[in-house]
Protein backbone atom coordinates (compact mmCIF):
# COMPACT_ATOMS: atom_id res chain seq x y z
CA UNK A 1 0.00 0.00 0.00
CA UNK A 2 2.52 2.25 -1.17
CA UNK A 3 -0.13 5.31 -0.68
CA UNK A 4 -1.04 4.77 2.77
CA UNK A 5 -5.02 4.08 1.44
CA UNK A 6 -5.41 0.97 3.72
CA UNK A 7 -3.54 2.66 6.39
CA UNK A 8 -5.53 5.81 6.72
CA UNK A 9 -8.88 3.75 6.40
CA UNK A 10 -7.67 1.59 9.30
CA UNK A 11 -7.10 4.79 11.40
CA UNK A 12 -10.51 5.89 10.81
CA UNK A 13 -12.20 2.88 11.38
CA UNK A 14 -10.28 2.40 14.43
CA UNK A 15 -11.15 6.03 15.83
CA UNK A 16 -15.21 5.40 14.57
CA UNK A 17 -15.10 2.28 16.45
CA UNK A 18 -13.89 3.48 19.61
CA UNK A 19 -16.38 6.28 19.30
CA UNK A 20 -19.26 4.14 18.61
CA UNK A 21 -17.86 1.29 21.40
CA UNK A 22 -16.92 3.88 24.01
CA UNK A 23 -13.18 2.62 24.51
CA UNK A 24 -9.76 4.60 23.62
CA UNK A 25 -8.63 3.38 20.22
CA UNK A 26 -5.14 3.78 21.66
CA UNK A 27 -6.27 1.16 24.18
CA UNK A 28 -6.50 -1.17 21.06
CA UNK A 29 -4.68 -4.28 19.47
CA UNK A 30 -5.08 -4.42 15.53
CA UNK A 31 -4.50 -7.47 13.87
CA UNK A 32 -3.71 -6.68 9.97
CA UNK A 33 -3.70 -9.86 8.00
CA UNK A 34 -0.43 -8.76 5.54
CA UNK A 35 1.56 -7.81 7.86
CA UNK A 36 0.70 -10.38 10.55
CA UNK A 37 1.19 -13.50 8.19
CA UNK A 38 4.54 -14.08 7.17
CA UNK A 39 4.95 -13.52 2.96
CA UNK A 40 8.24 -14.66 1.82
CA UNK A 41 8.02 -18.48 3.08
CA UNK A 42 5.32 -20.53 1.50
CA UNK A 43 4.96 -22.98 4.11
CA UNK A 44 4.95 -20.76 7.03
CA UNK A 45 2.17 -18.73 5.16
CA UNK A 46 0.41 -21.77 4.94
CA UNK A 47 0.16 -22.33 8.63
CA UNK A 48 -0.49 -18.62 9.12
CA UNK A 49 -3.49 -19.05 6.45
CA UNK A 50 -4.77 -21.79 7.93
CA UNK A 51 -5.02 -20.04 11.45
CA UNK A 52 -6.89 -16.90 9.92
CA UNK A 53 -10.38 -18.19 11.32
CA UNK A 54 -8.95 -18.67 15.11
CA UNK A 55 -7.79 -14.94 14.68
CA UNK A 56 -11.15 -13.53 13.90
CA UNK A 57 -13.07 -15.16 16.18
CA UNK A 58 -11.00 -14.03 18.88
CA UNK A 59 -11.21 -10.70 18.53
CA UNK A 60 -13.94 -8.25 19.91
CA UNK A 61 -14.45 -6.38 17.24
CA UNK A 62 -13.88 -7.09 13.57
CA UNK A 63 -13.42 -4.42 10.63
CA UNK A 64 -12.51 -5.03 6.83
CA UNK A 65 -10.84 -2.02 5.65
CA UNK A 66 -11.10 -2.06 1.96
CA UNK A 67 -10.89 0.95 0.05
CA UNK A 68 -10.95 1.51 -3.43
CA UNK A 69 -7.28 1.09 -4.63
CA UNK A 70 -5.04 -0.39 -7.39
CA UNK A 71 -3.29 -3.37 -6.48
CA UNK A 72 0.27 -2.67 -5.90
CA UNK A 73 1.60 -6.10 -7.90
CA UNK A 74 -1.27 -6.02 -10.38
CA UNK A 75 -2.70 -2.87 -10.62
CA UNK A 76 -6.59 -4.32 -10.82
CA UNK A 77 -8.62 -2.27 -8.60
CA UNK A 78 -9.26 -3.76 -5.24
CA UNK A 79 -12.35 -2.88 -3.39
CA UNK A 80 -15.39 -4.25 -1.29
CA UNK A 81 -16.09 -6.60 -4.08
CA UNK A 82 -12.60 -8.28 -5.05
CA UNK A 83 -12.65 -8.71 -0.74
CA UNK A 84 -16.01 -10.70 -0.62
CA UNK A 85 -14.60 -12.81 -3.50
CA UNK A 86 -12.27 -14.16 -1.67
CA UNK A 87 -12.74 -17.59 0.47
CA UNK A 88 -10.69 -16.53 3.15
CA UNK A 89 -12.05 -13.26 3.60
CA UNK A 90 -15.49 -14.84 3.92
CA UNK A 91 -13.49 -17.10 6.09
CA UNK A 92 -12.50 -14.07 8.42
CA UNK A 93 -15.90 -12.82 8.53
CA UNK A 94 -18.14 -15.90 9.38
CA UNK A 95 -15.49 -17.01 11.99
CA UNK A 96 -15.64 -13.45 13.79
CA UNK A 97 -19.63 -13.34 13.60
CA UNK A 98 -19.65 -16.97 14.44
CA UNK A 99 -17.90 -16.43 17.53
CA UNK A 100 -19.84 -13.28 18.62
CA UNK A 101 -22.74 -12.70 16.90
CA UNK A 102 -23.83 -10.33 14.16
CA UNK A 103 -24.68 -7.88 16.63
CA UNK A 104 -21.08 -7.60 17.89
Amino acid sequence: DPDNAHFEHMVGAVKALGAERCFDATDCYIWCDYHSIPQCNEATKALAVSSIALFAACTSHFVACVPETPHVDTTLLCNQDTYLSRGWCRLEQWAFMLANGTDA
